[in-house]
Formats: C-alpha cells, sequence, structure tokens
C-alpha cells in the first residue's frame, strides 16, 4: 500500500490537468513544497489526500473525490439537499443549515470527530430531528455531493473558517 505522500505525488500532475483545479487555492503549489510539507495548503493537501486514499480505486477516482476539499465555492445543486427516505425537504434542510451556524461557532476542537460528533448529537436532540435530518443537508453544504466522507470527518478536516463559510452559502442558496 502507497503512503499519502505517494499518491499525492501521483495525483498531483493529473490534477494540474483539470480544469477546476485552476480555480482554487493549491493551483500555484509545486510539488516541491508539497513534498516540504511546509505550508497549510500542503498540509492540507496531505491531510485531504489521506480522508480519500482508502476510498479510491483508481487515481483518476482520487481526483473527482478531492474536489469537494479543494474548491473554494460551489454552485450547489439544490436538488441534493432534500432526501425522501431521510424526510429531508427543503425546509428542513434549510433549519439544519440554520442550527448548524451556532455548532461551528461554538465548537471549540476542530481535531477530533468525538467532539464534533457530540456537538451535532446536542443540536440534534435540541432540534427534535432524526441524525439524518440534521447530517444529510450538512454535509451537502460541505461537499455539494451525494456521496463523500461524513459530515463529521468533513468537519474535521475542513475545520472552522471553510465549514461555516460552506453552510452559510448553502442557507443562501436554499434561502
Amino acid at each position: 500500500e502507497k503512503s499519502s505522500l505517494e499518491i499525492e505525488t501521483q495525483i498531483w500532475p493529473r490534477l494540474n490537468e483539470t480544469d477546476w483545479f485552476k480555480n482554487t487555492a493549491y493551483k500555484d503549489l509545486s510539488e516541491e513544497e508539497l513534498q516540504k510539507d511546509e505550508s497549510s495548503e500542503a498540509n492540507n493537501f496531505l491531510k485531504y489526500t489521506s480522508s480519500v486514499q482508502s476510498r479510491m480505486k483508481t487515481l483518476n477516482e482520487g481526483i473527482e473525490m478531492l474536489k469537494p476539499f479543494l474548491l473554494e465555492n460551489f454552485d450547489y445543486n439544490l436538488d441534493l439537499f432534500t432526501h425522501e427516505k431521510m424526510k429531508v425537504d427543503r425546509t428542513i434542510a434549510l433549519d439544519a443549515l440554520k442550527n448548524t451556524i451556532p455548532v461551528l461557532e461554538d465548537l471549540q476542537d476542530f481535531s477530533n470527530e468525538e467532539k464534533i460528533k457530540e456537538a451535532f448529537t446536542k443540536a440534534i436532540e435540541k432540534m427534535g430531528v432524526k441524525n439524518g435530518q440534521m447530517l444529510w443537508p450538512v454535509r451537502v453544504a460541505l461537499t455539494n455531493e451525494q456521496f463523500s466522507p461524513g459530515t463529521f470527518e468533513m468537519v474535521m478536516l475542513l475545520g472552522q473558517a471553510i465549514s461555516l463559510k460552506r453552510v452559510q452559502n448553502a442557507i443562501q442558496a436554499l434561502s
């Protein structure tokens, strides 16, 4: 099995060939900077690559899986926010996202997935909804994808500033 750094160095040249990657904050990183892992962008890129490594079957699949981590803004697919099986309509999705703002603002430790889960669990109980009715719209707000890492992992990897910005952008898109 390859290390995250090996995967990263194989994915990097392919990412640079994609149109969407040219619009990210990572476009100006050199391979040397990535390997030194001294900048926050390089550190984040390695963290994101580690996250998708176990899920990807091919490097091209890995490139697509990195998209939610690397793009700064989404043109949200609003249909993704609803989920019939989980009984999430646009109203519930919007309410869940609005209730996520204080969770993210009050959370102190974004490095601990268990602490993130605890904070969301309290908000879910307070809202009186099922887990999926809150976590589905939040995950979609963070990734704009139907399939992606879970909500807690995404919050942990993206951190407070990016998570808040994406949730706020999703609220605006749904309003």
